[in-house]
């Protein structure tokens, strides 16, 4: 079935949609609106919430590192963690 775009809204800056019957997490919403969104991109281990992982590392690179850290114990950079300062447009 193909989706359809919701049509912007004055003042909103994001959509959160939720399926039929889970009117707890919009009860907590409702409560305190104040809310994380996070997201990551499975593809380069990308991911960003509050701060962001920039990988600047060929996928082969981070998966032999994923795989040395698990066998060592050791911590992991896959890339570099930056924050955001002010609001991106």
């Amino acid at each position: 079935m193909p989706s359809k775009a919701q049509k912007r809204a004055g003042g909103a800056d994001l959509w959160f949609v939720t399926a039929d019957g889970t009117t707890d997490k919009l009860r907590d919403i409702e409560h305190d609106p104040h809310v994380n969104l996070a997201d990551y991109k499975g593809g380069s281990y990308e991911w960003v919430s509050a701060v962001f992982l920039e990988v600047d590392k060929p996928k082969p690179m981070v998966l032999f590192e994923l795989a040395k850290g698990w066998l060592t114990g050791e911590r992991v950079e896959a890339g570099e963690t930056q924050e955001l300062k002010s609001p991106h447009r």
